[in-house]
């Protein structure tokens, strides 16, 4: 099975990108399985990971196909360093 990313609505740009890139993208709300990285964006309100503090660019928390699951806040980087850190993850 191929790793999956999870893109908040909104980031189309960078849901294109990484499906260009031949990454397996699905919507951060109807994720159903296991991921391996999540692309959000502070900016938009989105209840449940809207944060009162500033993210990182990059962090990372369990639960993912290998039992971490990379956080990258679209806020932070460029789309093609979105694309770059996901690709390195394989």
């Amino acid at each position: 099975m191929p790793k999956t990313v999870a893109v908040m609505r909104g980031l189309d740009e960078i849901a294109e990108a990484l499906r260009r890139n031949g990454i397996r993208v699905v919507d951060i709300e109807d994720v159903n399985e296991p991921i391996s990285a999540m692309v959000y964006s502070s900016a938009i309100n989105y209840g449940r990971l809207k944060r009162e503090h500033p993210v990182p660019a990059t962090e990372s928390l369990g639960g993912g196909v290998d039992d971490l699951v990379l956080m990258l806040n679209a806020d932070n980087l460029e789309v093609e360093e979105i694309v770059a850190r996901v690709k390195e993850m394989w």
